[in-house]
């Protein structure tokens, strides 16, 4: 499967999401909206100053609802999806160590943001204001969730069960030897992890491992970005990999641009797959 450019887009790092019919790129201090069908661009809204040049370039947000939620060092931009109306912003965290690192969940009017070294703030969007939550000392890289339930790893290697509308933990198991968990997806009442080069999978029941496939990956910090006629599809470094959601058997594996340098970076959305390089977006279906 060849990606094919569908957009020229020079940039040392880029964020990418598809929502409907429009592409969202984030990249050197602004927020660009672009119509798919022929990446015209539609809209556009700088949020930050950008002059100071930095190795990694990538203006982090995410989508939610009728609104993308920009995070800025300590600092969340809350924005208007159908204009790129910049709505407030306001400041969650005091330093390095409290700044924003992702998104949780939402659930309007609520707002759960990821803060550095474990922590959760639920940021009331009405109020302005936030609670914070400490659920470990290590930063989450990835998290799903099920209904009431929010399955949140940890950099040391534990996966924990939260309440999702109380934060309150439920269970707790170490799943790695204190390495980050790269991505947690929810698949058939199964919990599918992965971590350094392999996959562990864990009955969401008895919260117990029942399936451990060590090195079935070509690159560490691979990371499953969900599923697609019946494949987990993988994003590794420069590559793309689907494997078989029964057996894990491998299926195919194809170059992919995955960002950036070391990125391993990509989105899916539905059958379709969309990367980058340092000159432009990339799109192919999957077949």
């Amino acid at each position: 499967m060849k990606p094919l450019k569908i957009l020229n887009f020079e940039n040392n790092g880029v964020c990418i999401a598809v929502d409907g019919d429009f592409l969202y790129l984030g990249s050197k201090g602004t927020i660009s909206k672009y119509h798919l069908d022929d990446t015209s661009l539609t809209a556009h809204i700088i949020i930050k100053d950008s002059i100071k040049k930095t190795i990694y370039s990538g203006l982090w947000f995410k989508i939610y609802g009728d609104y993308i939620f920009v995070s800025d060092f300590c600092d969340l931009h809350v924005v208007q999806k159908d204009d790129l109306q910049l709505l407030y912003t306001v400041r969650l965290g005091e330093n390095s160590s409290s700044d924003i690192c992702g998104w949780l969940d939402f659930d309007l009017p609520t707002v759960y943001i990821k803060i550095r070294n474990g922590k959760i703030d639920v940021f009331d969007m009405n109020t302005k204001k936030a609670m914070r939550f400490e659920l470990s000392f290590t930063t989450s890289w990835s998290h799903c969730i099920n209904e009431n339930r929010i399955y949140y790893s940890t950099g040391t290697g534990e996966l924990l069960e939260l309440e999702r509308y109380t934060m309150q933990e439920i269970r707790r198991m170490q799943l790695t030897k204190k390495m980050n968990i790269n991505s947690v997806v929810l698949h058939d009442n199964k919990l599918y992890t992965t971590s350094e080069m392999g996959i562990k999978v864990i009955d969401i029941n008895t919260f117990e491992i029942i399936r451990d496939e060590p090195k079935i990956f070509s690159s560490t910090e691979a990371k499953i970005l969900g599923v697609c006629k019946e494949t987990f599809v993988v994003v590794e470094r420069k590559k793309i990999a689907l494997f078989d959601t029964q057996t894990l058997q491998l299926q195919d594996r194809f170059d992919f641009p995955t960002g950036y340098r070391y990125m391993r970076y990509a989105v899916l959305n539905g059958d379709k797959l969309y990367g980058s390089d340092e000159y432009g977006i990339y799109c192919c279906t999957l077949t």
